[in-house]
Parts: C-alpha cells; structure tokens; sequence
C-alpha cells in the first residue's frame, strides 16, 4: 500500500505526464511537487535526489508515451 505522499506523487504524474515531453529517454523522479531529479543514466539521477526527500517515485520516460496511436479510417 501507498502511503499518503506517494499517493499525492501518482496523483501529479497522472495530472502533469504530458509535462515529462522534454525528458524523453531519461529516468525521473518526483514527488507531489513535481521533478527533483532527472538524467538519462539512472545512477547519476539518483545523485542528483537530495538525500532529505525520502519518498519520492521513479519512472523511466518512454518516447512512446507520446506517440499518438495509429488509427485507420
């Protein structure tokens, strides 16, 4: 189970995904405030997380998130 400020974490990226455009092909990670960390080799993102936040989501952002599906008419 999720706790409260991991929940709050998901609620913004179901809200604000489309935001993540810019960091294709790059690993994220966030919290309810959004960002804290990005980069596209997991181990320096992780760095980059300041070591007070303590729950926090990661997620990898995939080009084809963005793609808009085929449709044949």
């Amino acid at each position: 189970m999720l706790s409260p400020s991991l929940k709050q974490a998901d609620k913004w990226y179901q809200k604000n995904r489309r935001a993540l455009k810019p960091y294709w092909g790059e690993w994220v990670a966030f919290t309810a405030d959004g960002v804290i960390a990005h980069d596209r080799d997991y181990f320096v993102m992780l760095a980059q997380i300041d070591p007070a936040i303590t729950e926090f989501i990661i997620d990898r952002v995939h080009e084809y998130d963005f793609v808009d599906p085929i449709r044949f008419y």
